[in-house]
């Protein structure tokens, strides 16, 4: 069987479309940003008519950008990869937000045209996230933002936090049953900042809009 997800009833959903080359499946991947999660962007990329794909997912237009990825090195492959950067197109995280928890769940989706398990996945943890968010179940952390400055945001109350994150076995799930698509960005192993979409979408729904990004 290839890469799952798996829903809020706990079905699990198989996808093959995860290739090397061009293919008719959007593909989604979070990219972190620098200080807070908020920063980050969420990367859409795979089709060959990429921006025609991003226009009928109805996404806006984005930034184009080259993403450094892991990819397959074979349509078969399932544990080697190659380094590759791939044409992508970079949603701000408010738009990508609303991109994503507007897609319907995976279980309702024929399998043509079925959204691939990498954005469907996304679109699942934001649904989570947002859940956490109207439920009052994030904290207030400081980051550091340089030296001597500190960073406020947000992040999505652990177990032991006050309030309790409600059942905490959906995230882990979740991250467990994520496609090789979603989490295909390539990092320095130095790198640190890891940082999730699901901590990212919490923060941004906890953020006021700027004025510039209002209409987004």
């Amino acid at each position: 069987m290839g890469p799952s997800i798996a829903d809020r009833s706990g079905r699990r959903h198989y996808d093959r479309s995860i290739v090397t080359g061009p293919s008719e499946a959007v593909q989604a991947t979070f990219w972190p940003g620098g200080r807070v999660p908020a920063d980050g962007h969420v990367a859409l990329w795979g089709p060959g008519d990429l921006a025609g794909a991003v226009e009928a997912l109805g996404a806006p237009a984005g930034t184009p950008a080259r993403l450094p990825v892991v990819a397959p090195a074979s349509p078969r492959a399932r544990r080697k990869g190659v380094a590759t950067d791939v044409d992508a197109v970079l949603l701000p995280l408010r738009p990508a937000i609303r991109l994503l928890a507007g897609l319907p769940a995976p279980e309702s989706w024929p399998r043509w045209p079925r959204p691939s398990d990498a954005l469907l996945a996304w679109s699942v943890a934001t649904k989570l996230a947002l859940e956490s968010v109207a439920a009052g179940h994030v904290v207030p952390v400081l980051r550091p933002g340089g030296p001597g400055r500190m960073v406020a945001s947000w992040r999505l109350a652990r177990p032991a936090d006050p309030p309790a994150a409600p059942a905490p076995d959906r995230f882990a799930a979740l991250a467990a049953a994520m496609p090789p698509a979603a989490h295909a960005l390539r990092q320095d192993e130095d790198d640190a900042h890891g940082s999730s979409l699901v901590s990212a979408a919490s923060a941004t729904a906890c953020r006021p809009p700027s004025r510039g990004s209002a209409r987004q």
